[in-house]
């Protein structure tokens, strides 16, 4: 089994999936504010079980996209056109988060435009840049996450629902579940199923640390910023923002 091949991919879904929303908090306690820390880490756990069954179905995508039917590449076409719609959308709204939180949490201005150029940059290079800068950074981010919650109190736990876990990982997984279905490595069952359970492992903790940390903030629009604030750990949350905002642009 290529772990070097699995963690490089599970990375690149996790870094294109986690942007603003997530790390701020705001996103997470939107969805699960009055359902507990369980059902965040349940929404976070699909996510990444999810991620499996993308890779597992990146063959059939391919073929489909090289099929001499006309109707099996259209809907490919048509899925690629609604991606790239929703994607642009996204952009624009990272780089705007980015220009806020770097503003507030560090002075500097105009990080928003020089991350734009930048990463429209990186856009034009092969994929596999895309997936080395996630390789690096998202564990920089989980570290990163991990010192903000070694200040946080445990939560209390609410009701768990099973549909706000589904809509959440639904929601999230579409530009993630986009690049690994366009893999045009063959992976194993075997490599698919160990993808898939890391991936859900990180995302379910990454999750339950928003969580933790954002349950007495949520009020605000930036609950991570706020806990950050207090606890004099500003530059950490920045950080942990910024890197996930230029994860997802870099997906």
């Amino acid at each position: 089994m290529r772990l070097s091949k699995c963690f490089s991919v599970s990375f690149t879904y996790i870094g294109a999936v986690i942007g603003a929303g997530f790390a701020t908090g705001r996103e997470v306690m939107l969805y699960f504010g009055d359902s507990g820390i369980v059902c965040a880490a349940a929404g976070g756990a699909l996510m990444g079980l999810l991620a499996g069954i993308f890779l597992f179905s990146s063959r059939t995508f391919s073929i489909l996209l090289n099929s001499t039917s006309k109707a099996a590449k259209g809907v490919c076409i048509a899925i690629k056109i609604c991606l790239y719609i929703a994607t642009y959308a996204t952009f624009l709204c990272m780089l705007s988060a980015c220009e806020e939180i770097i503003s507030q949490s560090f002075g500097i201005k105009n990080v928003g435009v020089w991350t734009g150029l930048f990463v429209s940059f990186v856009a034009l290079l092969d994929m596999r840049v895309m997936q080395k800068f996630n390789l690096a950074l998202v564990p920089v981010i989980i570290v990163l996450l991990l010192v903000l919650a070694k200040d946080c109190a445990t939560p209390q736990a609410g009701k768990f629902s099973l549909f706000k876990v589904l809509s959440y990982a639904c929601m999230n997984v579409m530009t993630g579940g986009y690049l690994l279905a366009e893999q045009r490595e063959k992976f194993t069952v075997r490599e698919c199923v160990f993808t898939s359970v890391f991936t859900a492992a990180v995302f379910a903790s990454a999750v339950a640390i928003v969580f933790a940390v954002s349950a007495k903030f949520s009020n605000f629009s930036m609950p991570v910023y706020e806990f950050a604030k207090i606890n004099n750990l500003k530059g950490v949350s920045g950080a942990v923002i910024y890197l996930a905002v230029f994860t997802t642009l870099i997906g």
